[in-house]
């Protein structure tokens, strides 16, 4: 092989050798987002086992259950299956969105069933939500029909569940105290201050509260989408471990082919080497 055909020969493979490299960093690259996804999956595999529920403790047909904690087992646990109690869920300001009264009910055999009945902010006012508000404003009683329902959905991660914890609700219980409670609020309905800069509702107080300071209310770890959690993560996991061999694989063969490529080159600067001695020999 001539001087130019060997330097052209060089040429060619140092170029080969370069797209090599680079795919080798495109693999590269390619594995550590692959090892990124394993992280979110082993995250969310964590978040999906290790969340907790809040239940409520509640007195219904004739045995006290632990119900999942829901916009009515709140209204029924504050009863102690006996007459009503009201809670109310607000916004993270303060704004009513409904109120809901569970009234209890029993019968001779000591059996306790619930009524329940809300009320849902209406013009800076909590009004009943009946067939007069469903007939005045359909689209706003289609609406708060379906916050109810979403609050009384069962679930860790409900609407109800979530927001009371994230802080996007807050949760109001009425304060039963024979003498009234200043350290109570009900500026979130209507409100009449009197003199002594108590605030009244109907005679009615709320106070802020937070799940755990009801003494009704508890959590426990929730293991009803363990199983569920377990084979999304393997289904996740082997699919990721498929690419990154597959990946892997690709990169053990693009490093065999830059061996030989960087061999050959090797050979052929060796020839250019012994051309160029050869060469100058003449002229020594």
């Amino acid at each position: 092989m001539g001087l130019a055909a060997s330097q052209a020969r060089l040429l060619l493979l140092t170029a080969k050798n370069d797209a090599l490299e680079l795919q080798a960093q495109n693999v590269e690259q390619e594995r550590l987002l692959l090892a990124q996804e394993q992280e979110t999956i082993a995250q969310e595999y964590s978040d999906k086992t290790t969340n907790t529920i809040y239940t409520c403790r509640v007195f219904e047909n004739g045995e006290t259950q632990q119900q999942t904690m829901t916009l009515d087992a709140l209204a029924k646990a504050q009863t102690g299956g006996v007459g009503s109690a009201s809670i109310i869920i607000a916004d993270s300001n303060g704004t009513p969105i409904v109120k809901a009264t569970a009234t209890a009910s029993g019968d001779d055999d000591g059996n306790s069933t619930y009524g329940m009945t809300y009320e849902v902010e209406v013009g800076g006012e909590l009004k009943p939500f009946n067939d007069d508000l469903k007939n005045e404003n359909p689209a706003l009683y289609k609406y708060y029909q379906n916050v109810i329902e979403a609050m009384n959905t069962n679930g860790s991660n409900t609407p109800i569940q979530y927001g009371i914890a994230n802080g996007s609700y807050q949760l109001w219980t009425q304060d039963n105290s024979d003498t009234d409670n200043t350290n109570s609020t009900s500026h979130i309905v209507s409100t009449v201050t009197n003199d002594e800069g108590e605030l009244k509702v109907n005679d009615e107080f709320y106070v802020r509260k937070t799940p755990e300071s009801l003494s009704t209310v508890t959590s426990r770890y929730y293991t009803e989408d363990d199983a569920a959690a377990q084979a999304e993560y393997n289904t996740a996991m082997a699919k990721v471990n498929t690419l990154d061999t597959r990946l892997e694989n690709k990169l053990n063969q693009i490093e065999t082919q830059k061996k030989a490529v960087e061999q050959e080159m090797e050979s052929v600067d060796s020839i250019i080497q012994s051309n160029i001695e050869r060469t100058f020999q003449y002229f020594s």
